[in-house]
């Protein structure tokens, strides 16, 4: 399954990384290989195609979060906050700025709240899946999808606002 979607992967990275910081030094295809070589290179058994979806999102989020931590120790300082995070967050927290090391900590914090909602903002965030797809892969409603997600907003605008950087204390 994973040579079907590599395709989808590439267009995915490119997107990911358009909205990047300028002057980054993970390029599309870094990002797509890196993911594709992390799932290619273990003996997963692939059950359908959400499993496939999460497990794509997560190793692409993961190549993410590893660069960051790579820059993070480089510079030993905070990673500074690219438009990829930004675009997380402003989906997420409004117009406030959130590093992707603080998305990981509260994604990782509401999976062990609510699985399902954390893997829609996964899905939503990290592969770019709209409601109609996101329903029929959790074979729950549109309006289900909608509700779930507010809950994740909501739940993760709090986790943020009391554990993020200080540059996210700020009021959302």
């Amino acid at each position: 399954m994973l040579p079907a979607v590599y395709c989808e992967l590439r267009r995915l990275g490119r997107t990911l990384l358009r909205t990047e910081r300028g002057g980054h030094t993970l390029q599309p295809t870094a990002i797509v290989n890196e993911a594709y070589l992390r799932l290619a290179g273990v003996d997963i058994e692939i059950h359908d195609r959400k499993h496939c979806y999460l497990l794509l999102a997560q190793a692409m989020r993961r190549v993410l979060i590893d660069h960051a931590r790579g820059k993070h120790r480089e510079k030993r300082e905070r990673p500074a906050t690219g438009d990829l995070e930004n675009a997380i967050a402003s989906g997420l927290m409004g117009a406030h700025t959130i590093d992707v090391i603080d998305i990981d900590a509260a994604l990782q914090a509401l999976g062990a709240h609510s699985v399902e909602a954390s893997e829609m903002v996964q899905l939503r965030y990290f592969f770019g899946v709209e409601d109609p797809e996101l329903a029929a892969l959790f074979n729950i409603s549109e309006a289900s999808v909608t509700r779930t997600l507010r809950f994740a907003k909501a739940w993760l605008n709090t986790y943020l606002s009391a554990h993020a950087a200080p540059q996210a204390s700020a009021s959302i």
